[in-house]
């Protein structure tokens, strides 16, 4: 969870400031702009309404918060307002630091109402974490940003699924390689791994476009003593139409990985193996190897997308 001290936290904004600067994001016009040809909002929607939520959040001037919480009240922001009071009165805070504590509650859950709110559509609520709050006498506790990121990854996902359903091949890279570098070049700089998870997603879908299409297969076993199922001859059938090269390696990895896999009877043998992709294939191998003594990150990728492919 996020912790604020708010005990010894020192005032970043006069009251005159913040006022001013809580009445420009409400005023402010739309700003899109684009980058590498994909339009992004910078200043309407959530992004204006979480400006606006970390300003709320260093209040300490009573009047102005007053003024704050009308304008929740008047527009009907925050349906949280009962429990945020309920709390808010329920600790033990200290007099000289009750406003500020009371502003950073509502502008946290105004914050994260306007994300559920502006992400509904896309959002599963049953599996979205609630809001949490924790007071003591000198920190609040929360888990906004915990929120916030898991709605992030959500909305990178769906976003992503868009991007690969309607635009070109050649947009759907360069789309990935700018967030990508986006993402690289923010953990870098910062020294941190916060977006660490996200270009892996990325990377990953990235690869994805790489990746052949499933042709139509048939629905047979036309070699029940070896495939368990049909859908095992497919998987394999697939996976041998994208060899290109080293032979060996790739017919040695799909023998190992679908008996690992229980798709091939465990009782077949490596000389029946490869006595059977003589007979069928004309394809020659000496001793199959073991997938310890192969490099198999790229060959797992490709197993595995053909697979959901095949057995979904």
């Amino acid at each position: 969870m996020t912790k604020f001290d708010y005990l010894n936290y020192i005032p970043e904004y006069s009251p005159f400031l913040l006022r001013s600067m809580l009445k420009t994001v409400i005023n402010t016009d739309s700003l899109p702009v684009k980058i590498e040809g994909f339009n992004f909002d910078i200043n309407t929607g959530i992004n204006r309404r979480r400006i606006f939520g970390e300003f709320v959040r260093k209040i300490e001037d009573d009047e102005l918060l007053n003024l704050v919480i009308r304008y929740f009240r008047t527009f009907k922001l925050l349906k949280t307002e009962p429990q945020l009071l309920n709390l808010y009165h329920s600790s033990n805070i200290p007099e000289h630091k009750k406003t500020l504590v009371k502003a950073y509650l509502y502008g946290t859950a105004f914050e994260f109402e306007s994300h559920i709110t502006y992400h509904f559509p896309i959002l599963h609520l049953n599996a979205l974490p609630t809001l949490k709050f924790e007071i003591t006498q000198q920190y609040i506790k929360h888990n906004l940003f915990e929120i916030i990121q898991r709605i992030e990854r959500i909305k990178l996902s769906k976003q992503s699924d868009f991007v690969e359903s309607t635009y070109s091949l050649e947009n759907q890279k360069k789309y990935y390689s700018s967030l990508i570098k986006f993402y690289s070049d923010y953990d870098y700089i910062e020294q941190t791994e916060y977006f660490k998870k996200e270009v892996e997603f990325l990377k990953n879908r990235k690869e994805g476009l790489f990746l052949p299409e499933l042709t139509k297969t048939p629905d047979s076993n036309p070699f029940p003593r070896l495939f368990k199922n049909a859908s095992a001859f497919n998987l394999f059938v697939a996976y041998k139409e994208n060899i290109e090269d080293n032979e060996h390696t790739e017919y040695s990895y799909i023998f190992r990985k679908m008996k690992t896999d229980n798709l091939i009877y465990p009782d077949i043998t490596d000389f029946a193996y490869r006595e059977w992709l003589s007979n069928e294939y004309g394809v020659i191998i000496s001793q199959t190897k073991q997938l310890s003594k192969m490099g198999v990150k790229d060959k797992n990728i490709l197993y595995k997308v053909l697979k959901d492919q095949v057995l979904k």
